[in-house]
């Protein structure tokens, strides 16, 4: 079975969706709503969308959570838990023709 540089099949739908998050960020093709853009910014990391591109660009298989529906518009999110300094942070994301940050908080729990 040839994996990916991620070390999952090629082919399946994770990979897919890391390549075109990791594309978009590198090109800052990224928008946060005014949820995360708030969620951010009481996290106080002092951290900016140029950072978040940064986060969003390393992302990894082993820190993807699964995907959820949005309950607004219908589209799949994919939901990632990533450490950032000290702070496990939620990040939820949508992706088409840019990459739109819907969530940016601490992870609860677990």
């Amino acid at each position: 079975m040839v994996e990916s540089p991620f070390g999952e099949p090629l082919g399946s739908g994770l990979f897919a969706t890391l390549v075109a998050i990791r594309r978009l960020a590198v090109q800052q093709r990224v928008r946060l709503t005014f949820k995360a853009s708030c969620e951010l910014d009481q996290l106080g990391l002092g951290i900016d969308t140029t950072d978040v591109c940064d986060v969003l660009a390393r992302l990894v298989p082993k820190e993807s959570r699964g995907r959820v529906r949005s309950k607004v518009t219908g589209d799949w999110l994919h939901v990632f838990g990533v450490r950032i300094l000290d702070l496990r942070v939620y990040i939820k994301v949508a992706v088409g023709e840019e990459c739109v940050v819907v969530s940016f908080h601490e992870e609860d729990g677990g």
